[in-house]
């Protein structure tokens, strides 16, 4: 029977330990590592739904007190304007210089704020809304149509419930009004006026670019891809800017229906669609004013950087066990000398 050097069995025994332990460390660190990047992303996830969320809060809260602004404007220019026509008025001079210099108010802040392409200020009583005044810019940053017409057609398709800006108990109410062939906008509605008894007398309607929230998801840098909802699920800001001008119902969406269900102002949740077989981690995140915002990272870029870390860890292991042999063979060779 043949006798095998020492040496022999010490390499073999030792490179078998070797491998086993290299292969169990590497699959156990691979697992941890992916388990650790994927809730490492998912939380990055949330967190960037949430920022966004708060810069849309921070857009509209802005854009209420501008809105609320011009609108007091407005009631204010209507009142010099009926001074000026009425037989009470005793110092004509002083009222025209007052109409005046609120007409010119009324003309800076809008040419200023590109933004607000036009408002409205109406009355409400007994369930009836009529307008008081409004101010419409006639061209916008693209050129396309903006006026008075083209708002009556928005009115029209999309119609303004005053009675919900009255009984929502002062909350803001947003429409995507958008029509095809005209500027893309989102309608604002919020009480103005009220009387002594905290009753709503008067409510403004202003028409706001939809770029104001397209402006927010544009590619910015991060692997997470963004769109906003209304609290019923329509688009109001998407990558593919056709979907938001189509008003698009995303209510079936599963992370969409997920959102609108949930008692929480942010949650996740992991998304594979059948339709394309692609997989995605999710995150929502409500405003204050009803939007909700979707973050999404797809898997597939997850799972290219655990590939690349799963590589650079075998890498580092066949590193780590190349030196360990060469360190046995040299042992080896030293004890089979005399």
């Amino acid at each position: 029977m043949m006798k095998i050097p020492i040496s022999i069995k010490l390499i073999v025994i030792t490179t078998g330990l070797l491998i086993g332990v290299t292969i169990f460390v590497s699959l156990s660190t691979s697992q941890i590592t992916r388990s650790k990047l994927i809730d490492a992303q998912q939380d990055t996830n949330i967190e960037l739904a949430k920022a966004k969320a708060r810069e849309i809060d921070h857009i509209f809260d802005n854009l209420k007190e501008k809105i609320a602004l011009n609108g007091r404007l407005l009631l204010s220019l209507k009142q010099a304007e009926n001074s000026l026509i009425s037989d009470k008025t005793t110092n004509l001079q002083q009222a025209n210089q007052n109409y005046t210099n609120l007409k010119r108010d009324i003309d800076n802040n809008l040419n200023l704020d590109s933004s607000i392409l036009g408002i409205e200020v109406y009355s409400f009583q007994n369930s009836t809304a009529l307008k008081i005044n409004a101010k419409y810019k006639t061209k916008t940053e693209k050129d396309l149509l903006y006026n008075e017409y083209a708002v009556k057609y928005f009115r029209k398709y999309y119609p303004i419930s005053y009675t919900k800006i009255v009984e929502g108990k002062g909350n803001m109410i947003l429409i995507n009004s958008s029509l095809k062939g005209y500027e893309p906008v989102i309608t604002v509605g919020l009480p103005l006026i009220r009387d002594k008894e905290n009753r709503i007398t008067h409510v403004v309607v202003a028409d706001i670019s939809l770029s104001v929230l397209q402006k927010t998801i544009a590619e910015n840098g991060t692997t997470s891809t963004f769109f906003i909802t209304d609290s019923n699920g329509i688009i109001l800001a998407h990558l593919d800017e056709s979907k938001t001008y189509a008003k698009e119902n995303f209510s079936n969406y599963e992370i969409v229906s997920f959102a609108k269900d949930s008692l929480m102002a942010s949650g996740m949740k992991y998304i594979k669609e059948p339709q394309t077989n692609k997989a995605f981690y999710s995150a929502f995140a409500k405003t204050s004013y009803g939007p909700i915002v979707f973050a999404q990272l797809d898997e597939d870029i997850i799972l290219a950087v655990i590939h690349q870390l799963n590589t650079n860890i075998i890498r580092i292991a066949g590193y780590f066990l190349s030196g360990a042999l060469l360190l046995i063979f040299l042992f080896s060779m030293s004890l089979t000398q005399p």
